[in-house]
C-alpha cells in the first residue's frame, strides 16, 4: 500500500515523502490505521522543526496526536476491530502500523471527530 507522510528534512524545511507499507504484515498486538486527522502542535513540533530538539532526528516524521480508522488488526488484539475509529499516538502519515495499546482508545460513537477550534463538537 502506498502513502505519503510529512517529513521535516532539515531545520525549517518541510516536505512530503512517498512510502510503502505492507498491510499484510501486521505484528501481534498491532493495528493498521488509515489516518483521518492528526494534530500539528505549535509547541513540540515547532521545536522539532527548529532542529533544536536533540531527541528528534532529521529527516523525520513528526506527530503524536491522531484519529484514524482501523483497517486490520494483528493477532491478539482484543476489543478493537476493522472499522473502529480510534484516537492514538501516531505520526503525520496516511497509513500507519502501531501497537493497539497504551494511548489507543476508541472514539465514542456519535462523537464528531472533526472539531474546529473554539467550537464544541457537533456544532461546527
Amino acid at each position: 500500500m502506498k502513502g505519503k507522510k510529512v517529513v521535516f528534512t532539515e531545520p525549517w524545511q518541510v516536505g512530503t515523502q512517498a512510502y510503502e507499507i505492507d498491510e499484510t504484515n501486521i505484528p501481534a498486538g498491532g493495528a493498521l490505521i488509515r489516518k483521518m486527522y492528526s494534530l500539528i502542535s505549535t509547541g513540540t513540533e515547532m521545536a522539532c522543526l527548529s532542529g533544536k530538539e536533540g531527541w528528534f532526528k532529521m529527516p523525520g516524521t513528526p506527530g503524536y496526536c491522531c484519529v484514524g480508522e482501523i483497517m486490520r488488526t494483528g493477532e491478539g488484539v482484543e476489543n478493537f476491530c476493522a472499522g473502529d475509529i480510534v484516537y492514538y499516538y501516531g505520526n503525520h502519515s496516511e497509513y500507519e502500523i502501531t501497537k493497539a495499546a497504551g494511548i489507543f482508545k476508541k472514539v465514542p460513537e456519535g462523537l464528531d471527530v472533526k472539531c474546529q477550534a473554539g467550537k464544541p463538537a457537533g456544532k461546527a
